[in-house]
């Protein structure tokens, strides 16, 4: 099709057929940015995970059987407790540092306790395991020029290798 001025216009239409120089060409790699870690973000978070669990469910063992939802928020509490003091406090959580993983601010230097806070409250959506567990972080994480989940992107963060990244 050509436009008033002889310029052709080779906008893609529903319907039309793809190039099969585009259906043979391989996908690119996703590419490694330097201090990305993403690898090791992720055992990382397993590892991470998994000492919040114990702590929340030892917590949670103090408090009567009976009374659920005290249990639940004590649960929640002490869960998203180890990640927000961890972080704003050290700059990292434990699973973290074992990698030599360090929660910065885009700009450079650690995080602050605002955001370790926000960081903390986005893994209530992000990272809950009733509305699709981790796999909104991972996308995130897979998918951002800084390997950033929700969290970082509201607060302003990145996860990299290195204390002084």
């Amino acid at each position: 099709m050509e436009s008033p001025q002889g310029i052709q216009d080779h906008t893609a239409r529903a319907g039309d057929p793809v190039p099969a120089a585009l259906l043979t060409k391989p996908l690119p790699d996703i590419e490694i940015v330097p201090g990305d870690a993403s690898k090791d973000r992720l055992i990382a978070a397993v590892f991470d995970n998994l000492i919040a669990l114990m702590l929340g469910f030892t917590a949670v063992s103090a408090i009567p059987n009976d009374q659920v939802p005290l249990r639940a928020t004590a649960w929640v509490s002490v869960y998203l407790a180890y990640f927000f003091l961890t972080e704003a406090v050290f700059g990292s959580s434990p699973g973290k540092m074992i990698f030599g993983l360090w929660v910065r601010r885009l700009e450079g230097g650690r995080c602050s306790w605002r955001q370790a806070g926000v960081r903390t409250l986005a893994r209530l959506f992000e990272v809950n395991p009733i509305l699709l567990g981790a796999v909104p972080a991972g996308i995130a994480v897979f998918a951002t020029p800084h390997r950033q989940r929700l969290g970082d992107m509201m607060a302003g963060t990145t996860v990299r290798k290195g204390r002084g990244v």
